[in-house]
């Protein structure tokens, strides 16, 4: 599969499923408004309402918070960078699409990261006996925002025989000293396995909130993006399988 960005998302809707259901990602590009890119993901399930979204269901994520200020929870709203993360965590379902869309792009910084996490546990299985990991442990780790709380695992095994991922690494991830342990380990391994790209004005990613972590590089200047989460109506596995991991290389980078 090629990194090739699909043009007029809201016609291409099954290609867009494809994409995402094969390998958990799809790359877009359109001059959307705001209701038409709320009716993309209507097309693809029904968006979740996040605590900073508008009534449409659109975050829009900008430097609108001074970063020198202490506000848990809202550092996405500021100028930093952010560590690869799985987003709403802390419900016991969070939503399993994320659509982030670039409507302006600032001059410095800013890049996307993306770590597809068949790649990490593929490597970890290589250090350590896998079926025992502590990254699989039940009950090691909490996620609480002071809202919700969810108390689980970081990879979690479902009955289908997939995978689901839940990680963050901020002030609302408490993690046990069994995991503890090997943090450091599974970090190096996620930094390791990031892919960088600096998406243009009018193109956005589509994402598995289960399978990929994503985040952000600090950056200068003005930026915003456009936020949408979804609980899907065409994904087969919430999560994913270890049969193949999706490659990028020099070739066909973003």
């Amino acid at each position: 599969m090629k990194n090739q960005f699909i043009t007029n998302p809201l016609k291409n809707i099954d290609q867009i499923k494809k994409s995402v259901k094969q390998h958990g990602i799809a790359l877009f590009e359109c001059d959307f408004e705001q209701e038409d890119f709320t009716e993309f993901g209507d097309l693809l399930g029904g968006v979740y309402k996040h605590r900073d979204s508008v009534t449409n269901g659109i975050t829009v994520v900008k430097n609108t918070i001074d970063k020198s200020q202490s506000m848990s929870g809202y550092f996405g709203l500021t100028s930093s960078s952010l560590f690869p993360h799985t987003d709403r965590s802390t419900l016991d379902t969070p939503p399993n699409i994320l659509l982030l869309y670039c409507k302006s792009q600032s001059g410095e910084g800013g890049e996307s990261t993306l770590v597809d996490m068949k790649s990490v546990i593929s490597e970890i299985a290589n250090d350590s006996d896998f079926e025992n990991h502590p990254i699989f442990e039940k009950n090691s780790v909490i996620f609480d925002d002071g809202r919700s709380c969810h108390k689980g695992s970081i990879i979690e095994r479902i009955e289908d025989g997939s995978f689901y991922l839940r990680y963050r690494n901020d002030e609302f991830g408490y993690f046990n000293s069994k995991i503890l342990h090997h943090l450091k380990r599974i970090e190096e391994v996620i930094s390791n396995h990031r892919v960088l790209f600096k998406l243009k004005n009018n193109q956005g990613y589509i994402i598995n909130n289960g399978r990929f972590l994503h985040g952000r590089t600090e950056f200068k200047g003005e930026r915003e993006m456009w936020r949408l989460l979804v609980f899907d109506n065409f994904m087969e596995h919430k999560g994913f399988n270890l049969e193949k991991t999706y490659e990028y290389s020099q070739a066909d980078s973003i």
